[in-house]
């Protein structure tokens, strides 16, 4: 899957290099953070549960959902205007 223009699609630069890998299937589930206005959180959460997503957390206080989505279903609800932004969740451990 190639994503030519991923700042149009919304997308943290983690996410568009994981959307161009061919080896990582397009059904691989990802842990990201979608970000919208407070009033659009909702139907964010709505869209979510129709294509297959888990709903992590809801940070309403940063208007924000923390879930876990299919590849193919960030590459489908980047480019809707109720979405601010869709980020890879990115933890770092240190030993």
């Amino acid at each position: 899957m190639t994503i030519p223009h991923a700042e149009r699609l919304k997308l943290d630069h983690g996410l568009a290099h994981l959307l161009t890998l061919d080896y990582i299937g397009r059904d691989q589930t990802v842990p990201v953070i979608i970000t919208a206005e407070a009033r659009h959180l909702d139907a964010v959460i709505s869209l979510v549960a129709t294509h297959q997503g888990r709903i992590r957390h809801v940070l309403r206080p940063l208007d924000a959902v923390a879930i876990w989505l299919p590849l193919r279903a960030v590459h489908e609800l980047a480019p809707l205007d109720i979405i601010a932004e869709i980020e890879l969740d990115q933890q770092v451990h240190v030993a």
